[in-house]
């Protein structure tokens, strides 16, 4: 079960990003993530 493409494309509006869709939220966590991840394997050495 998951979101028709309506619901994905349907806008709120954030209040740092202004209007986005569930997508552009989702791909903004992951793109965080992964600054996390960089961030840590940096001071790590990996």
């Amino acid at each position: 079960m998951g979101l028709s493409v309506n619901e994905r494309s349907a806008t709120a509006e954030h209040k740092t990003f202004g209007a986005i869709t569930i997508e552009t939220l989702l791909q903004i966590i992951l793109d965080h993530d992964q600054e996390h991840r960089a961030s840590l394997n940096s001071r790590t050495g990996k």
